[in-house]
């Protein structure tokens, strides 16, 4: 009597994929979590790196997995391949930290003023534990960032502050960020400031941006721009994208302002009678 041969079925690649789906859902409550607040930022990077811990594990079983299927013959290639398919979409985030560690500078916080920053007032009291201290930069953290992102500079507008001001406002309310604090000037010669609470679209991760508005000369104003992430010594670029997304969309509104201004007569001196 012939023996049939039966092939067998890997078990490395069945837990590979059993690993991997776990590590799936892990990602999703996390992110599920966090973008609907049930987790704050400590706790979501908490369970995110429980998913990217069982990730590893099913990526190292596929791994291994390719060698018995090779050598044996088993079943389980389709396992095989959906373990490593799961494992990297939970570590891809990872992954793009490490290569954007090399890319960008360590910094969390960036301004447009170095020597003298705006200085944070409310957004203190939104520092919890594992956020940063928002102290103000060192000169060799100013240095990277002047080396990385030297367009980085105070904005000078040939508008008053009290002008400038309902500009700026509007603009950053059409951009959804929560007002934390304002000084609203009251006439030409009177400084500004708006302190202002960021979140990421995703995972509403927090960050703070402060706009000081100071007299410069006749009408004109000098606009500073600091902004900041409350967690995390890396921000891959973010603030510094924030800060040119904002000196760039104040481009046209300036722009149709100063228009108006043009057109706009001169009142006539009216005798008062």
């Amino acid at each position: 009597m012939t023996g049939q041969y039966v092939r067998g079925h890997s078990k490395s690649a069945r837990w590979s994929q059993r690993f991997g789906r776990i590590a799936v859902l892990v990602l999703i409550i996390a992110l599920v979590g966090r973008r609907f607040d049930y987790l704050t930022v400590p706790e979501f990077f908490a369970v995110y790196a429980l998913g990217c811990l069982v990730a590893l594990c099913a990526l190292t079983l596929a791994f291994w997995a390719i060698g018995s299927l090779w050598v044996s013959g088993h079943e389980g290639w389709s396992k095989m391949i959906w373990g490593g398919i799961y494992s990297s979409v939970v570590l891809l985030m990872p992954a793009i930290g490490l290569v954007a560690y090399f890319y960008y500078p360590v910094l969390n916080d960036v301004s447009t003023d170095h020597r003298n920053p705006p200085v944070f007032q409310q957004a203190h009291s939104l520092v919890r534990d594992g956020a940063s201290t928002l102290d103000t930069q060192s000169g060799s953290v100013y240095a990277a960032q002047l080396k990385a992102f030297p367009d980085l500079v105070p904005r000078y507008l040939s508008f008053s502050p009290d002008e400038i001001y309902p500009i700026v406002h509007k603009l950053v309310t059409d951009y959804g960020w929560k007002v934390l604090s304002t000084d609203v000037p009251r006439s030409p010669e009177d400084p500004g400031h708006l302190e202002l609470l960021a979140e990421t679209l995703i995972l509403r991760l927090p960050d703070v941006v402060i706009i000081r508005l100071e007299p410069d000369g006749e009408n004109g104003t000098r606009m500073d721009a600091r902004s900041a992430s409350l967690y995390g010594k890396l921000d891959l670029g973010a603030n510094a994208r924030r800060l040119r997304t904002l000196f760039h969309d104040l481009v046209e509104p300036i722009r149709r302002a100063r228009v108006r201004k043009l057109n706009t007569p001169e009142p006539e001196n009216i005798p008062v009678l």
